[in-house]
């Protein structure tokens, strides 16, 4: 770089204080102390850097294009964007080789993050609309700012919402009601807990979230209808098989087909846990129909050791129907 006119250039104290070099070269510097304190370049390129102990401290670029080679330090402080989702971490051409994080937590927008419980991972969802738990715990009830629930939403709206720039997520009183990340720490800031930063000082891993993709399958397959060579017969009102659970789960549904349809009435099935159906409405064939119409489960958990009854307690009157296989839904 050939330097075309110093304009001005101050040394004291065996320091350069200043210097400024124009015509799209260095503009200004400041060096003391045997550190770089300021620097500024103009033309796109360094607008600012902050050089102490050996080490940058800060720096500004203005330009699409950051050429370091190489810089080695210690982060310590929080890297934050001046700019909400709008900078990437490294590319789909040049990768991070491996990243390393604590068994905190790692969010995918404001809903959805993955951690560590028990050695195991943990993908968890919050649940929309709900209020924090801690958020409850410190503002609402007996000596604290707000009676109950209700009327802390109400005061929420007020704060955080506004009817010029109306944002759905922020109004308690619509269906898409479910805050960012940040709000619930703002709002209680707001109220005076100053302490609040951080969503993580606000949302409970249990009682916020729901876990997904926690379970496994687990499904138990019966026969009805079938002679001892499976071939199939008529269907008969009786029990067909019993079993003993050997993990703790819950019973999510049912699929079944039948092969030969019955006629007059429907056919209906059964599942009892303990001897005590599990449907508040039970699975059926229709009449004609080969597929199973689900019910309703009344009685989803089971745990190791219960008992689990498959019958069918009603039959077509007409044709009675032959060969079922009924498959009942389980995870754990």
């Amino acid at each position: 770089m050939a330097l075309q006119r110093i304009e001005r250039d101050a040394i004291a104290d065996s320091a350069i204080n200043a210097d400024k070099i124009a015509d799209g070269t260095v503009v200004s510097t400041e060096i003391a102390d045997g550190a770089v304190i300021s620097s500024k370049i103009a033309t796109d390129a360094i607008i600012s850097v902050k050089i102490a102990d050996g080490s940058v401290t800060e720096a500004k670029i203005d330009a699409s294009t950051m050429i370091v080679d190489p810089i080695l330090g210690t982060l310590r402080g929080h890297i934050i964007p001046d700019t909400n989702n709008a900078y990437d971490f490294g590319s789909a051409s040049y990768k991070l080789r491996d990243v390393y994080v604590s068994e905190n937590s790692l969010w995918l927008g404001d809903n959805h993050k993955m951690d560590t419980k028990d050695g195991k991972m943990k993908f968890r969802k919050r649940k929309k609309g709900k209020t924090p738990a801690v958020v409850e715990t410190v503002l609402i009830g007996a000596g604290k700012q707000f009676a109950n629930e209700a009327a802390m939403l109400v005061d929420f709206k007020t704060k955080m919402w506004s009817a010029g720039t109306p944002v759905n997520s922020l109004d308690p009183e619509h269906v898409d009601f479910n805050p960012a990340l940040d709000s619930w720490p703002e709002y209680l800031r707001l109220l005076g807990h100053s302490t609040y930063t951080r969503p993580d000082q606000v949302f409970d891993n249990t009682a916020d979230f729901d876990v997904e993709n926690d379970r496994k399958p687990y499904d138990i397959s019966f026969l009805a209808g079938f002679d001892g060579s499976t071939v199939k017969s008529d269907i008969e009102v009786r029990t067909y098989a019993e079993m003993v659970m050997a993990r703790t789960g819950i019973f999510e549904g049912e699929v079944g087909y039948i092969d030969t349809v019955c006629t007059g009435q429907a056919l209906i099935c059964d599942v009892l846990k303990n001897g005590t159906s599990i449907y508040s409405t039970k699975p059926q064939f229709a009449i004609s129909g080969t597929t199973i119409t689900a019910g309703v489960i009344s009685t989803p958990a089971f745990v190791s050791g219960d008992k689990v009854t498959f019958k069918v307690t009603q039959i077509g009157s007409t044709i009675v129907g032959q060969g079922i296989r009924f498959m009942l839904k389980c995870s754990v």
